[in-house]
């Protein structure tokens, strides 16, 4: 609410019981629409959570939580002495190239 055009407020001048009522309503409306933005703050920060909480990057799937792995881990590969296996050689040969 704004004054009145060509009402200047005197600040040593008391004020009237009018422009008391229109303060106190002025301070009314002003508590209101602080109230409602903080409600709004509120749920745009629970979006923002929210959102944030979306764009994680999605968890390893078949990753084992800190208590469940071992603390020392076998070495990789088969065990010592474990039959060895490799492709079989082809009855026919299509084409053969010589690598350099």
């Amino acid at each position: 609410m704004d004054p009145p055009k060509g009402c200047a407020l005197n600040p040593n001048a008391p004020l009237k019981r009018e422009q008391i009522e229109a303060l106190v309503g002025l301070v009314v409306v002003t508590q209101e629409q602080l109230a409602a933005l903080r409600a709004e703050i509120g749920r745009l920060q629970a979006r923002v959570a929210e959102l944030e909480e979306q764009n994680r990057p999605p968890s390893a799937p078949f990753r084992r939580r800190e208590e469940q792995r071992s603390a020392a881990p076998g070495k990789p590969g088969r065990a010592p002495g474990h039959p060895g296996s490799c492709r079989r050689v082809p009855e026919v040969v299509d084409e053969s190239s010589r690598c350099r």
